[in-house]
C-alpha cells in the first residue's frame, strides 16, 4: 500500500507542477512582465576507462571462465548525468536527476551481464527507478533516477519528499553519522552519491542551529531508517546529535566540526544496538583533521575505529571483492582500525596533484595517486589509480593476487 501511495503522490505532484507552471506562463503573457527562470537543466558527460592490473591468471570467475596467464581486464563507461530543477513558486521546487550509463568491456563478459547488473547497478529504493535498456555478453546500458523529490520551504521550515540525499556526515572519508546515505570511499566516480526514498522535515532555530526529522519509506518496518538530528554551535564549534533507528538497529550518535590553530578538526561517532536477533552492538568513531598551507598544499589525516567491520568472506572468489561489498553507516570498513593520510596541491591554476594512502590493522594497504588537468572551463582530464596490497588473506589481498586498478577519465560539464 505504501508504494501505491508514494506513486500516487509523485504522479499528482507532477500534474500539479505542470498546471501551476502553465498558469504562471499564462499570467506572464497576459501582463507582459519578465519572470525569473523557472526551469534549469545541466549535467555532464564522462568517459571512464578502467584497467584491472591484477594478476588474475588461473583465477575462476563467477561465469566459470578462466583467464589466461597475465591477462588484464579493460572496461569502459560512458556516463551522462542530467539534472533538472523546476521552480514552481517561491516556496516549492521539483528536482529530478538521472544517470544514463553504458558499460562495455571484458569484466561484463567475465561476470555475465545479469550478475554484473546485480552487483554494480542495485536499486534499493521503495520503487525500482533503474531500467536496463540493453545488455549482451560485453555491454550493458542502464538509466537510473537517483533524485526525484519535491522541496517546500516557508521561512525557517523545510519539507522534502521523494528520492533525495540526506547528508548527515561531517568527516572527509568515513561518516558513521550518515545513516541514510553511506557511501564507499573507493567509489570516486559518483560525486553526487546515492539517494534514498524518504521524507525530511527541517526547522531552523537560528543562524547556526536546527532540528530535523527524516524517515525512509518502506513496506517493511525493519527496512526503515528514521531519526532526529539536532545541530547547534558552541565555543565556535558546530555540534550535532542524532537518535533513531537504522534498519534493525537503534542508533545514537554525535559529531563536531571546528578548528585548532587554523587546522580543521572534525569527528563523528555512532552506536548501533540491534533490537532483534542475536547480533552484537557496533560502535564506530572517526577523527579527522586537515590543514591548507598558503601555497595551497593540503594535508589530511583521518582515523576510524569499528568494532564490527565488513565481513567479506562471501566475496573471497572475487579479486577485489571488497570494492563491491555493500556499505552502510554500520559497515564502513573492513578491519577494526584504519588510518588514512592524504596530500594535494594546486600546482598551477589548471593542474592539481594529490595522493592518498590507507593502512588497515591487518597489515593491508592502499595507495591512490590522482592528477587533475583542466583542459577548458568545462572539460577536465583525470588520471588516477587504486593500488592495493597486503599479507595473504588480508582484506586487500583476499586471493593474494589483487593488485589494483588504473583509470583515466574525461569529463565535460554543461
Amino acid at each position: 500500500m505504501t508504494k501505491k501511495l508514494y506513486l500516487i503522490f509523485i504522479g499528482l505532484s507532477i500534474l500539479n507542477i505542470t498546471s501551476v507552471f502553465a498558469q504562471e506562463d499564462d499570467y506572464a503573457d497576459m501582463y507582459s512582465f519578465d519572470e525569473p527562470k523557472k526551469l534549469q537543466f545541466g549535467g555532464y558527460l564522462k568517459y571512464l576507462q578502467t584497467v584491472n592490473i591484477s594478476d588474475l591468471s588461473n583465477t575462476p570467475l563467477p561465469s566459470g571462465a578462466m583467464l589466461e596467464d597475465g591477462q588484464w581486464l579493460t572496461d569502459n563507461l560512458i556516463h551522462n548525468r542530467m539534472n533538472l530543477e523546476w521552480t514552481i513558486s517561491n516556496q516549492l521546487t521539483f528536482t529530478a536527476s538521472a544517470r544514463n550509463r553504458m558499460f562495455y568491456g571484458e569484466t561484463i563478459n567475465a561476470f555475465t551481464p545479469d550478475l554484473y547488473e546485480r552487483l554494480y547497478i542495485p536499486d534499493q529504493g521503495l520503487i525500482n527507478m533503474s531500467w536496463t535498456w540493453g545488455k549482451g555478453d560485453s555491454y550493458l546500458i542502464n538509466t537510473t533516477l537517483d533524485r526525484l523529490y519535491l522541496n517546500w520551504e516557508n521561512g525557517s521550515t523545510q519539507v522534502r519528499v521523494g528520492r533525495q540525499r540526506i547528508n548527515w556526515g561531517i568527516a572527509s572519508a568515513w561518516n558513521p553519522n550518515d545513516i541514510f546515505n553511506a557511501y564507499a570511499y573507493f567509489d570516486f566516480d559518483y560525486e553526487e552519491r546515492a539517494g534514498t526514498d524518504a521524507v525530511l522535515i527541517r526547522q531552523y532555530l537560528g543562524e547556526t542551529s536546527s532540528i530535523e526529522f527524516a524517515s525512509s519509506i518502506s513496506d517493511d518496518f525493519d527496512e526503515i531508517t528514521m531519526a532526529g538530528l539536532f545541530r547547534f554551535n558552541k565555543w565556535e564549534y558546530d555540534f550535532q546529535a542524532l537518535a533513531g533507528k537504522s534498519f534493525t538497529d537503534l542508533v545514537v550518535g554525535a559529531g563536531w566540526s571546528g578548528e585548532i590553530k587554523g587546522a580543521s578538526f572534525k569527528g563523528e561517532m555512532t552506536y548501533f544496538h540491534p533490537y532483534k536477533g542475536d547480533e552484537t552492538p557496533t560502535f564506530i568513531a572517526v577523527l579527522s583533521a586537515d590543514y591548507t598551507f598558503p601555497n595551497t598544499l593540503n594535508l589530511m589525516a583521518e582515523s576510524i575505529f569499528n568494532t564490527n567491520p565488513i565481513d567479506i568472506s562471501g566475496l573471497e572468489g572475487l579479486n577485489g571483492g571488497f570494492l563491491i561489498a555493500p556499505v552502510t553507516a554500520k559497515t564502513l570498513t573492513y578491519t577494526h582500525y584504519s588510518q588514512l593520510l592524504g596530500a594535494s596541491m594546486q600546482v598551477t591554476p589548471l593542474f592539481t596533484s594529490g595522493v592518498s594512502g590507507l593502512i588497515n590493522s591487518d597489515g593491508s594497504w592502499y595507495i591512490g595517486p590522482q592528477e587533475t588537468i583542466s583542459l577548458t572551463d568545462n572539460l577536465e582530464l583525470l588520471l588516477t589509480a587504486q593500488l592495493f596490497g597486503g599479507p595473504e588473506g588480508s582484506v586487500f589481498a583476499p586471493s593474494g593476487e589483487f593488485g589494483g586498478l588504473v583509470f583515466w577519465r574525461l569529463k565535460w560539464s554543461y
